[in-house]
C-alpha cells in the first residue's frame, strides 16, 4: 500500500511533483503551486497507518474516476487538510499535493 512505505511512495510519485503551498504575504497569505524534483520531496508524503493513528489523522478516499483518484488526510476539529491526487497509467502515481491547512 502506498501510504505504508516511503520507498513505494518515492517510486510511485510522478516528477516533477506539483505541490500547493500557502505562503505568508501581506495583506493576506497566498496559495502558490510549485513543481518539485525528486530531490526536493521529503518522504513520507503520507504517514503510515501507525503514525496516522498516533496523530489522530484520518486518510479517506474521496473519489476514483476512470484514471484519477483523490485522497484526503485530515484531523477532526482542526484545520489540518491535505489532498493527494493520483493518475493511473500502468500503475497509480501521485501527481499533486494540495495542503489546505492553516
Amino acid at each position: 500500500m502506498f501510504s505504508e512505505s516511503k520507498e513505494v511512495q518515492s517510486q510511485f510519485t510522478k516528477y516533477p511533483l506539483k505541490r500547493q503551498v500557502r505562503e505568508d504575504a501581506e495583506p493576506e497569505a497566498k496559495i502558490v503551486m510549485r513543481t518539485l524534483r525528486r530531490d526536493q520531496v521529503s518522504f513520507p508524503v503520507i504517514y503510515d497507518e501507525a503514525e496516522r493513528k498516533q496523530e489522530n489523522l484520518i486518510l479517506r478516499i474521496d473519489w476514483i474516476k476512470s484514471n484519477r483518484a483523490k485522497l484526503t488526510m485530515m484531523k477532526d476539529d482542526t484545520d489540518y487538510v491535505i489532498d493527494y491526487f493520483f493518475i493511473l497509467n500502468s500503475c497509480w502515481n501521485l501527481v499533486r499535493i494540495e495542503n489546505w491547512s492553516l
